[in-house]
């Protein structure tokens, strides 16, 4: 058995989750550190530089949290196509 303690924010994020889909806040975390320890398993498995280029990426929080955004954001349908993207910004 494995105690946290969280960020009152991630808490409260997580808490809202659990209470909008009935599931457990344990089934999110279990998830999320599955997914996190194959992405570190891959990484253990790369070249040095690689590994070392993701852990930096990893370790940093605001990163993590931004591309987490994204994801949901994906998820919930609020993304747009690449090139939509890049027509909006005349690229």
């Amino acid at each position: 058995m494995l105690a946290i303690e969280l960020p009152e924010d991630i808490e409260a994020r997580l808490e809202r989750l659990a209470r909008k889909t009935g599931r457990y806040k344990a089934d999110y975390v279990r998830e999320a550190l599955l997914q996190c320890i194959d992405d570190w398993e891959d990484v253990a498995g790369s070249d040095d530089e690689s590994m070392e280029e993701t852990l930096e990426v990893l370790g940093d929080d605001e990163l993590m949290a931004a591309i987490g955004k994204a994801r949901q954001e994906e998820d919930s349908g609020q993304s747009i196509p690449w090139g939509e993207a890049r027509k909006r910004l005349g690229l």
